[in-house]
């Protein structure tokens, strides 16, 4: 999915599991944390970069949250520490997953497909004449999960059906049928 300017790629990654953006636009893309602070900068030569000041670099790196540590503050100076240098980084966002392991209460009816929230996520880009705010969006929704037995049960019955022929093979074999096969040298 594009967003913003060209050269501005971003998509969700693994259903719900992260987020992945690529910067291919000759400025510096910041990503914005969950409380406005520089989180992700993505720098035009390739290099992108993590906030270890961030409380959502801390809280990242976990599917439910992790601890965050008292150096963390979103209105400090960013403490920048190099993650990438080809201009791609993949990170888990809390904004973009359901984050309970619980159903959403959002979902009267399991087996329907229901919107469960959408979502934002603000960037700045700033290609030298000042910056512009740019938002990727999207949608989670629940679906239904597939039953596992019914693939199962067509696993079993391929694996049935080929065990059945190699043994109808295996005693034509036996009954006096030829087959060629490689000679040793």
């Amino acid at each position: 999915t594009d967003s913003g300017p060209p050269g501005l790629h971003w998509q969700v990654l693994g259903g719900d599991a992260g987020l992945g953006l690529a910067n291919r636009t000759g400025a510096t893309v910041t990503v914005q944390g969950y409380e406005g602070e520089p989180y992700l900068r993505f720098d035009p030569d390739g290099s992108v970069w993590e906030n270890e000041r961030s409380p959502a670099t801390w809280l990242n790196r976990s599917r439910f949250g992790a601890a965050v540590p008292d150096s963390a503050d979103a209105a400090a100076e960013p403490d920048w520490r190099r993650v990438a240098g080809d201009g791609r980084f993949d990170w888990h966002d809390h904004r973009a997953h359901w984050m309970s392991t619980s159903m959403p209460v959002v979902v009267t009816d399991p087996d329907q497909t229901m919107l469960v929230q959408r979502w934002i996520i603000p960037l700045t880009v700033d290609a030298g004449g000042g910056e512009v705010d740019v938002t990727i969006a999207g949608e989670l929704w629940w679906r239904p999960s597939v039953a596992w037995w019914p693939p199962m049960v067509g696993t079993v019955s391929l694996f049935a059906a080929v065990i059945g022929v190699a043994g109808m093979l295996g005693r034509r074999r036996s009954a006096g049928d030829t087959f060629a096969r490689p000679a040793a040298v």
